[in-house]
């Protein structure tokens, strides 16, 4: 008879769960791409991913009715950070490898700033609103991110996975560049709202300076 313990020991590899968790997460975001791009030529696409002002420059409003705040873009982060923890923490070997570690400590950066721009930077009205269609998707694009980003070939051998090299002090300065230059950024534009205006007033100055605009979602 095999010992229950054997059995929790065979059922979870870590290797074998995070490589076919990237599979899948792979192929989802495949599809959300293929969604991406659609958007731009449906009408109906189009007013499913429209969230704050642009929801009302779209001729469809079949989709005004389910929707939430704009404000709840905050759970796409609290959400992406939940999940790359249990990976950190659950994935065992493949998920301390030094191309993982670095990965994963940059994604949690970047979902930990985004949360503080949403919460505390972000200049949302109460009207602001996205559809529950584009929200669902948010919840499953950053369900799929750790999955998306981690390197799974050390388990087959192919790779070591285990050493950093030059490469990778460029891509950490880099992305921490552009993680910079993104949160400048969302300053700037919460700036552009003055706080004597009206609540509900949607425009914005013209931004003026501030070098490259670069935008992540």
């Amino acid at each position: 008879m095999v010992s229950p313990v054997l059995f929790a020991q065979v059922a979870w590899d870590e290797g074998v769960c995070i490589a076919t968790a990237a599979t899948l997460s792979s192929a989802l975001y495949a599809l959300l791409t293929v969604l991406a791009l659609a958007s731009l030529l449906s009408s109906t696409l189009k007013s499913l991913s429209s969230h704050g002002k642009t929801r009302s420059t779209i001729a469809d409003r079949r989709f005004t009715v389910f929707t939430v705040p704009k404000q709840r873009f905050r759970d796409f982060y609290i959400v992406g950070f939940f999940v790359t923890c249990a990976v950190v923490s659950l994935g065992g070997d493949v998920a301390a490898t030094a191309s993982n570690r670095i990965v994963f400590t940059l994604v949690l950066l970047h979902l930990a700033r985004r949360y503080h721009e949403c919460a505390h930077v972000h200049r949302s009205t109460s009207s602001s609103r996205m559809h529950v269609a584009g929200y669902a998707l948010g919840i499953l694009h950053y369900l799929c991110l750790p999955f998306v980003l981690v390197t799974t070939k050390d388990v087959t051998g192919v790779t070591p996975g285990d050493e950093s090299n030059h490469c990778d002090f460029l891509f950490i300065l880099g992305c921490i560049f552009f993680q910079y230059q993104q949160h400048r950024h969302h300053l700037l534009l919460a700036k552009l709202r003055a706080h004597d205006r009206s609540a509900s007033d949607p425009e914005y100055s013209i931004p003026i300076g501030g070098g490259v605009w670069v935008f992540f979602f």
